[in-house]
């Protein structure tokens, strides 16, 4: 039972490191497309 819950343990930490990846990512996704619309604005 006990390498069982260290694989638990190893996938749930695989999880949160990808969730905060995938967090970092969308917020330069958010950030890039705030940029893209102020250059929009400003070439019109």
């Amino acid at each position: 039972r006990l390498p069982q819950a260290t694989g638990v343990a190893e996938q749930l930490s695989r999880l949160m490191y990808f969730a905060i990846y995938d967090a970092r990512l969308s917020r330069c996704r958010l950030a890039l497309d705030l940029i893209d619309n102020v250059v929009s604005r400003l070439n019109r």
